[in-house]
Parts: C-alpha cells; sequence; structure tokens
C-alpha cells in the first residue's frame, strides 16, 4: 500500500471508489462537487456501494445523487457500478484475527476456489489452526475478482475506513493488487 501523490494519480488513470453513496452521506465529510469533479479526471472508474439487498442503495439512486452533486453525464459511461455486498471479512476483524492471518487465508480461499472458510480442510493445512479458534467464517465477496485485478496501481477512495474500505484493502493485498490510498476523499 502506498501513500496518494500527484504523480501516483497522473500515472494511473484508473480508480477505486468504495461506498461513497447516499447511504452513507452523514458520515462523508468531504465535498461531494469537489468529489464528483475529482473522479471525473479519470478514465476507468469502479465503483463499489451497499446495494439495497442490505438496505442500501440502488444503482440507479446512487447516479441520480451524482448527477445531482454535478457529475456530467457522460462520466457516469465511464463507471463500473458493482454491488459487493458487506461484511465478508468482518466478522475475523472484529474479533481480532491477526491482519496477515486473515489475507493468508483470503489468498488461499482464491486459489484453491473456496468460497467460504468452513470448507477449507484444517487438517491438510496446519497454518490454518487457528480457524477452530473464531467464532464465524469468512466469505469471498461475490464480485469478478478479475475485473478488481485490472484495477491494478489504481486510486482508491471511499470508506469506512476500518470498515468496508478495510475488508476491500485485505482482498487487494490477497490479490497482491497495489494501490494508492488518497486520504483526502477517505471518510
Amino acid at each position: 500500500m502506498n501513500l496518494y501523490s500527484e504523480k501516483q494519480k497522473i500515472m494511473t488513470k484508473k480508480i477505486i471508489i468504495i461506498d461513497i453513496q447516499p447511504l452513507y452521506q452523514r458520515s462523508i465529510y468531504f465535498s461531494l462537487p469537489e468529489f464528483v469533479e475529482h473522479i471525473s479526471k479519470y478514465d476507468d472508474i469502479l465503483y463499489y456501494y451497499v446495494g439495497e439487498s442490505l438496505e442500501g442503495d440502488t444503482e440507479q439512486e446512487i447516479i441520480w445523487w451524482l448527477i445531482e452533486n454535478g457529475i456530467n453525464e457522460n462520466i457516469i459511461n465511464k463507471i463500473h457500478f458493482i454491488d459487493k455486498s458487506y461484511a465478508f471479512f468482518r466478522c475475523w476483524m472484529d474479533t481480532g484475527v491477526d491482519h496477515d492471518d486473515i489475507i493468508e487465508t483470503v489468498r488461499y480461499m482464491i486459489n484453491s476456489d473456496i468460497n467460504d472458510s468452513r470448507d477449507i480442510d484444517i487438517e491438510l493445512n496446519d497454518c490454518f489452526d487457528f480457524i477452530n479458534n473464531t467464532a464465524d467464517c469468512i466469505n469471498l465477496p461475490d464480485i469478478c475478482l478479475n475485473q478488481v485485478k485490472q484495477f491494478n496501481n489504481a486510486e482508491v477512495i471511499g470508506g469506512g475506513r476500518y470498515e468496508c474500505l478495510a475488508e476491500m484493502e485485505i482482498l487487494f493485498e490477497a490479490l497482491n493488487i497495489n494501490y494508492n490510498l488518497n486520504d483526502f476523499f477517505i471518510y
């Protein structure tokens, strides 16, 4: 993980947005018109959001919200909206499972085509014996991992810093994706 800089932004031309949506508007402290202006500079935009299946927003509601905050409708065509769901790694994060153990488990799950940590054969994998001590399982998010990989070296913005953004950072690290956080647009 690298910190954001103007030079890196110019080099990437790709941005990943996580949960900047009406559902979390009360938590967002930066200017939404500035956010819209900022993302309009990018060629490729991956926009993850919590969808209506979890009482979030629809893609159309987010589009109208962006338009209300000044986005040019031509920019909407550059955005890949993805309903990412919520809390796929949170139970382990919240119960204190070591960050590196979560990353290694997620990496193993991806490489083994396992979506649920309960399907890991612990008897064959001694390095995952800590799973017996966890309260719950983790799941891979239902998103296209190959699409995420195409955003290597992208700028990343959004939130919540220690919730959904942190979950996505674990996924990026498990996939060995380099990314640049822009703290100005993180809530």
